[in-house]
């Protein structure tokens, strides 16, 4: 297994944000609002809502048959799926 961690807020900034997140919208406006203040909650929020985004997408692709790695489990900003080795 491998999981991916997104790191905490104090180590992380998501440069050209907007562009990856352009059209998503959020179901609690009290974390869209927080997001565009860049808050320490709302770099809590767009991590977890990357992690979430990413999960979605490895779920969908596996589903569709493409050579992804399985997706086990998300657990806040982490995610663990299949290791995958090239031989």
């Amino acid at each position: 297994m491998a999981a991916k961690r997104y790191r905490s807020p104090e180590h992380r900034t998501f440069h050209r944000a907007a562009s990856y997140t352009e059209g998503r919208s959020m179901k609690r406006s009290r974390d869209e609002r927080a997001l565009k203040r860049k808050s320490t909650f709302g770099r809590q929020v767009a991590a977890g809502e990357w992690a979430v985004s990413e999960w979605g997408a490895l779920v969908r692709l596996w589903d569709l048959g493409l050579p992804v790695p399985y997706p086990v489990q998300i657990d806040g900003t982490e995610i663990l799926m299949e290791w995958i080795t090239w031989r």
